[in-house]
């Protein structure tokens, strides 16, 4: 069944301007990286509350899927009354005491240590990110609606996704019931214009040797060392 699609943000963001601004954090890492992803969002976020409501109520959507990390469709769904979706289209950012920050590539654990190192890092996350819940509980609160005790909050009450497989994700103990890892969210029949020269994986070739999983990120290949830098999807 074809798909109606509607364009938002074509002033802010006109023909070029996301593939260039991707094409520059290709090419930053580390805080620089981070202050430029924090700077996009908060262009992006701004133009999603004013232009969003309007195309919504003009196509008649009665449920909205919203990328975890993008609040502002959840904010917008509380503002008309609508149900809604939250999809982690890549790491889950839900957070757990044992569980390190998504942008780290540290390792999980319940010690003391880990514990204290994990809090840390998400402080310091939740520091360089303060301009975008600053701009979210602004616009809540121009919206009538409450603001935002936790993050978490931002989160759908009714259903998460995950397209990560549960395998790969950290050992997590404190999930909500309504979270649910579904792996990739692609058409089953395959007839998917972007999967029709997929090479189909050689299942024979499985036997019994450790394996390895190796992700070229998405947004940052432009780094000769395919280093992360924080606060970036892969």
């Amino acid at each position: 069944m074809p798909l109606e699609v509607v364009t938002i943000g074509a002033t802010a963001f006109p023909p070029g301007a996301v593939d260039e601004t991707y094409g520059i954090l290709g090419r930053l890492s580390g805080r620089k990286g981070l202050r430029f992803s924090v700077d996009y969002f908060r262009k992006e976020q701004a133009m999603l509350h004013a232009e969003l409501p309007e195309a919504v109520r003009g196509a008649g959507i009665d449920v909205l899927l919203v990328d975890q990390l993008s609040p502002a469709g959840s904010t917008v769904a509380e503002f008309l009354g609508l149900p809604f979706v939250t999809i982690a289209n890549a790491l889950p950012v839900n957070r757990e005491p044992a569980v390190p920050p998504y942008f780290t590539g540290w390792l999980p654990g319940n010690s003391p240590w880990a514990r204290w190192r994990n809090q840390l890092g998400n402080a310091l996350l939740d520091r360089l990110t303060a301009p975008l819940l600053r701009d979210l509980q602004e616009q809540r609160q121009r919206f009538g609606l409450r603001l935002l005790r936790q993050k978490i909050e931002a989160l759908s009450p009714l259903l998460q996704l995950a397209q990560l497989p549960a395998a790969f994700d950290c050992p997590r103990e404190r999930l909500a019931p309504h979270f649910h890892y579904v792996g990739r969210l692609a058409d089953p029949s395959g007839q998917e214009p972007l999967l029709r020269d997929r090479v189909p994986f050689p299942w024979e070739q499985l036997d019994g040797r450790p394996l390895l999983c190796a992700s070229l990120g998405t947004l940052q290949n432009g780094l000769a060392s395919n280093e992360r830098a924080p606060g970036s999807p892969r």
